[in-house]
């Protein structure tokens, strides 16, 4: 783990066309993915190589990418399918590694090109409770948790015809249990509490905690989720060390700031419900 010297960066990644040059196209089943060179960034910025990441709520698995960074990873994942997805992105990594095409120029620089891919983890069931890691601490925590409700279950979008062609899902599953599947914000709310008390006692002491979420505009109304995730986080027993943020203006929601011209053409914008960033919220346990 280490501190990084400088905080307040403003990451320029476009949408993530890079993923699919690691991952299986099956992967896209997920909607809320990482960008990948914002996990990147992240592990450069807040890791060492022979350092264990953990994600908690690890969908197909971006996390095992720092593998090909020297660090090693766990990947805690609720949904049966997203969690054979790990797998399969994994080995599917490994190979593209095998052949030597891993380390492109335009993914930026590499702070570590090991000898051979990292130890990783796949651990499935609910988070809250298969955590805290028995094993081992974690020497960092980087994941993307769930908007509250904001991509809960929809049968009647997943049927559709488009969404089957694109193999695009909306929803995570149908597991009760699932936070992304909780359309009450104030539980949404009381469950990611939960999750952050679980990391705080995986981690070492002295660990960063790196969640990168945004706000959400529902119902006409925009969600502080990014604010919100940060004071859990700070009950939780972390302390607050830095806010990056991520261009967002390319992300193809009605909200973004490259929608900006439509809504204000059609009469319906309001300042307050632009969604200009990602957020890269940064803690630190004690």
């Amino acid at each position: 783990m280490k501190k990084p010297e400088s905080s307040g960066a403003i990451l320029a990644f476009p949408r993530d066309n890079k993923r699919y040059s690691y991952f299986v196209k099956e992967s896209n089943e997920h909607q809320a993915k990482m960008e990948l060179r914002t996990f990147k960034w992240a592990v450069t910025e807040y890791t060492e190589p022979g350092d264990l990441i953990l994600d908690p709520m690890s969908g197909v698995g971006t996390v095992h990418f720092a593998n090909f960074m020297g660090r090693e990873s766990v990947g805690v994942e609720i949904v049966p399918r997203f969690a054979e997805l790990q797998e399969e992105n994994r080995n599917h990594m490994e190979e593209i590694w095998k052949l030597g095409d891993f380390y492109r120029e335009d993914m930026g620089s590499w702070d570590h090109v090991p000898s051979e891919p990292s130890a990783y983890q796949i651990k499935m069931g609910d988070c809250r409770r298969l955590l805290p890691l028995s094993d081992r601490s974690a020497d960092a925590c980087i994941f993307s948790p769930p908007y509250g409700g904001l991509w809960a279950y929809n049968s009647k979008s997943r049927g559709s015809k488009v969404m089957e062609e694109k193999n695009y899902r909306v929803g995570y599953d149908d597991n009760v249990a699932n936070v992304g599947n909780l359309a009450n914000y104030t539980a949404y709310l009381a469950a990611m509490k939960l999750i952050y008390e679980k990391c705080f006692e995986s981690l070492k002491s002295g660990a960063p905690l790196v969640t990168v979420v945004k706000d959400y505009i529902q119902n006409g109304r925009r969600v502080p989720c990014s604010k919100d995730n940060l004071r859990l986080c700070i009950d939780a027993g972390f302390l607050p060390e830095a806010w990056h943020f991520r261009d967002a203006s390319q992300q193809n929601n009605p909200f973004s700031a490259g929608n900006r011209k439509k809504r204000i053409a059609a009469g319906k914008h309001k300042p307050e419900l632009d969604i200009m960033n990602e957020d890269v919220i940064v803690v630190r346990k004690p």
